[in-house]
C-alpha cells in the first residue's frame, strides 16, 4: 500500500486551519480577517466543528470516486444535452456543469466533480456559450416572406423621397438577464423565453435622409416602461423636425398599433407605418445599436 501522503487543496487547508482557529478560541471576525474567507463560511465551519469535531471539516472521499461512464453512456449524454435541459425535468434550458454533474448522478449514479464536467463537455465537443434568446413564435418562413415582398415595397417608397426612420425600445436594468450555457461548438445555443420587466425604457430610431444618404441613430431615456404619450410625443417632436412624410418600421407591438392608429386618424399625412415579422429582432438595425452601448 502506497504511504505517499496525499497533497491538501487550499480550500481544505484553510477548513483545517479554520477549525484549528475556532477550537482555540478565535471569534468568527477575527478568523474571517486572518484567512481572508467570507463569514458565512467560518459560521458553517463552526457548526460542523461543534456539532462533530475537526475531522468534520476534512474532505470525505467519493463512494463514487472509481466510477465511470461508460463510451455508451457518454455518447447518451451527448444526445440528452442536444435536447436541452427542460427535457430532462430542470427549469432552464441552459446546461451548466452543476446542472450536467447532476444529470449525470441522476442518471447513472456517477459522481463528477464541476472541472471533470467541464473536461468531459469539452472532449464531448461542447464549449460555453452565450446564447442567442428566440421566442417560441419565431417563424423563419414568414421572414423570408417579408423580406422578400415587404421590405422590397419599403425601399421602393424610400427611395422615392420618403424619409425612412427604423424604430426600437430597450429596456434597462442592473440585474442580469442571460447567461451562458454549455453547447456544442460552432453551434450557437437558441433559448425560448419571455422578456422581463426593466427600470428604464430607451426609445431610439434609425433615421435615413434620403437626399444626403445618412443614418442617424436618434433615441431618449424613459423612466420605467414606454407609455403612449412618450411615443406620440417623440413621433410628434419627428415630425416637426422633418417637415415631410416619414416611414416608421417597428414591430408588431399593441401599444405600436394604437400609436399608429391615432396619427392615422389625427395626422394621416404625417406618416406612414410598417411592421417587421413578429418576433424578429434580428431584423431590426436598432438592435444591434442597443448590443453596441451594452458592450
Amino acid at each position: 500500500m502506497s504511504t505517499v501522503p496525499r497533497r491538501l487543496s487550499r480550500q481544505s487547508s484553510l477548513r483545517l486551519q479554520a477549525g484549528d482557529l475556532i477550537l482555540r478560541g478565535f471569534d468568527n471576525e477575527e478568523i474571517m480577517d486572518f484567512l481572508e474567507v467570507s463569514l458565512s463560511s467560518v459560521k458553517r465551519w463552526r457548526k460542523k466543528v461543534e456539532a462533530e469535531g475537526l475531522h468534520a471539516l476534512a474532505r470525505k472521499a467519493s463512494t463514487h470516486s472509481n466510477a465511470k461512464l461508460t463510451p455508451e453512456q457518454f455518447e447518451e449524454l451527448r444526445t440528452v444535452l442536444t435536447q436541452g435541459a427542460t427535457a430532462s425535468g430542470y427549469l432552464t434550458d441552459r446546461w451548466t456543469s452543476r446542472i450536467v454533474a447532476d444529470l449525470i448522478h441522476k442518471k447513472w449514479d456517477v459522481q463528477y466533480s464541476r472541472s471533470q464536467v467541464r473536461k468531459i463537455l469539452n472532449d464531448l465537443g461542447f464549449s460555453y456559450q452565450k446564447p442567442a434568446v428566440k421566442s417560441t413564435k419565431h417563424s423563419q418562413e414568414v421572414i423570408e416572406h417579408w423580406k422578400k415582398y415587404d421590405w422590397v415595397r419599403i425601399k421602393k417608397a424610400d427611395k422615392e423621397g420618403l424619409t425612412l426612420t427604423i424604430w426600437d425600445a430597450s429596456g434597462f436594468s442592473f440585474v442580469p438577464t442571460c447567461g451562458k450555457t454549455w453547447a456544442p461548438v460552432g453551434e450557437t445555443p437558441v433559448l425560448r423565453e419571455t422578456p422581463g420587466r426593466h427600470n428604464h425604457t430607451c426609445l431610439g430610431f434609425i433615421k435615413r435622409t434620403p437626399r444626403r444618404h445618412l443614418m442617424r441613430f436618434c433615441h431618449t431615456v424613459i423612466k420605467g416602461a414606454a407609455s403612449f404619450e412618450d411615443f406620440v410625443f417623440s413621433l410628434t417632436e419627428l415630425h416637426y423636425y422633418c417637415r415631410k412624410k416619414v416611414i416608421v418600421l417597428w414591430d408588431n407591438l399593441p401599444l405600436h398599433d394604437a400609436v399608429a392608429t391615432y396619427f392615422e386618424e389625427e395626422r394621416p399625412d404625417w406618416f406612414e407605418f410598417e411592421y417587421f415579422p413578429v418576433y424578429s429582432p434580428e431584423l431590426n438595425p436598432v438592435e444591434y445599436c442597443w448590443n453596441t452601448n451594452e458592450e
